[in-house]
């Protein structure tokens, strides 16, 4: 019986290790993503970019998920649109 529970744990604990690995690496492929796009498409400077990814990240996904649903976003992937909301809480300091 505990082999059996021990069984279960550690399967349930390769599971859950490799499931947080996939998150992590995913958001690290939309980072880059948001990072060029932010950059090198729409021309927020890179200090910029990381000043206000450091310290405006809570308000920009907040930003960006309202203007998800905007008809001119409609159809834009997470990075594109998370990179637009950067760019325009560029613009609103500027």
């Amino acid at each position: 019986m505990w082999e059996f529970i021990i069984a279960v744990v550690v399967i349930w604990l390769v599971i859950k290790f490799t499931s947080v690995k996939k998150n992590v690496e995913t958001n690290q492929e939309i980072g880059k993503e948001v990072k060029h796009i932010a950059i090198e498409e729409l021309g927020v400077p890179e200090p910029d970019y990381y000043r206000l990814v450091m310290h405006h990240m809570p308000d920009l996904k907040r930003r960006a998920l309202m203007m998800q649903n905007w008809p001119e976003y409609r159809g834009y992937s997470w990075s594109r649109v998370l990179a637009h909301a950067i760019y325009n809480r560029y613009m609103d300091i500027l």
